[in-house]
């Protein structure tokens, strides 16, 4: 029987006949729903949108002061705070920093940390035991690098022209809501503090290179131009002294929110509904062959 010739009448008594096997495919998809849960736990994802900072980049890509400035200190082009902040968020600067926090790295590494005993735990591999290396249960600073390298994600955002500026969304993901947002927390300051520390230290030290060059020169225009490449390094050095972030902006009004990657209840609920449909066209199915049957 073809399906264009099915009644509705016809349709819905098979599904009446057939309404126990709706239940019976729904208990089965939970069941498989809520195995698959078991073996693999759901994650959270904590993330903040970031920009370059405007200020910095009108600064130095605005010309004049800034493009002499590259020729008096040779660089062919700037490396700026932001790009500075992206490169250290999962650097082995910044896991010194996590390694650190107690806190973080208790939760961080949980199947290593004894919190009765209040102290790592954990076996040495049998290849290092052989080779006679040092073994400490404590996760080493390359270890905690590599968690964050594999915990963390950044995501470049397109831009256009009228934005000229880079965007990118930075995204932790653990098994804990909280650990999540506090890792991020975390490396986004530290990143950010380390970016500003290098350039106020470079800018101390370039205001102290001109100002002594400008001793020894007499040119009325020479000096001009040094004079607004100094000014320009003193707006520099002013800006790391600034509250706040410093080498990027936070574009999110809620940025720390940590979210599963898989909500339990809408996975159980997809579940049902499968159940369901499953169950109604497999009575359809049933219903069209019946007369091939007779």
């Amino acid at each position: 029987m073809a399906a264009g010739d099915l009644t509705f009448g016809e349709i819905f008594r098979a599904q009446l006949r057939g309404l126990w096997l709706l239940p019976l495919l729904s208990v089965i998809f939970v069941a498989g729903a809520l195995t698959l849960m078991a073996v693999r736990p759901f994650t959270y994802s904590a993330t903040i949108t970031v920009a370059s900072s405007d200020a910095f980049s009108a600064m130095v890509k605005g010309g004049g002061p800034s493009e002499s400035l590259s020729l008096f200190r040779g660089m062919n082009e700037y490396t700026t705070p932001f790009q500075v902040y992206m490169s250290m968020l999962t650097s082995r600067t910044v896991a010194e920093k996590v390694r650190e926090d107690e806190d973080l790295m208790h939760r961080l590494f949980a199947d290593r940390w004894d919190a009765k005993s209040g102290r790592w735990v954990g076996e040495q591999s049998a290849l290092d035991e052989f080779l006679g290396l040092p073994y400490s249960p404590e996760p080493s600073l390359v270890e905690v690098t590599k968690v964050l390298n594999d915990v963390t994600k950044l995501e470049p955002l397109d831009r256009s022209d009228a934005l000229p500026v880079s965007i990118f969304k930075v995204t932790v993901t653990t098994r804990d809501a909280a650990l999540s947002r506090d890792l991020l927390l975390k490396i986004n300051q530290e990143a950010d503090d380390i970016a500003r520390s290098r350039f106020r230290t470079s800018a101390v030290a370039q205001i102290e290179e001109l100002t002594r060059y400008l001793d020894e020169v007499t040119n009325v225009n020479i000096r001009a131009t040094l004079l607004n490449i100094l000014n320009t390094l003193l707006t520099q050095e002013i800006f790391t002294r600034s509250e706040g972030h410093y080498a990027m902006v936070l574009l999110d009004d809620q940025p720390f929110n940590p979210m599963p990657t898989l909500r339990p209840k809408l996975f159980l609920a997809v579940a049902i509904v499968l159940g369901v449909v499953f169950g109604m066209l497999i009575n359809m199915l049933r219903l069209m062959r019946r007369p091939a049957r007779d």
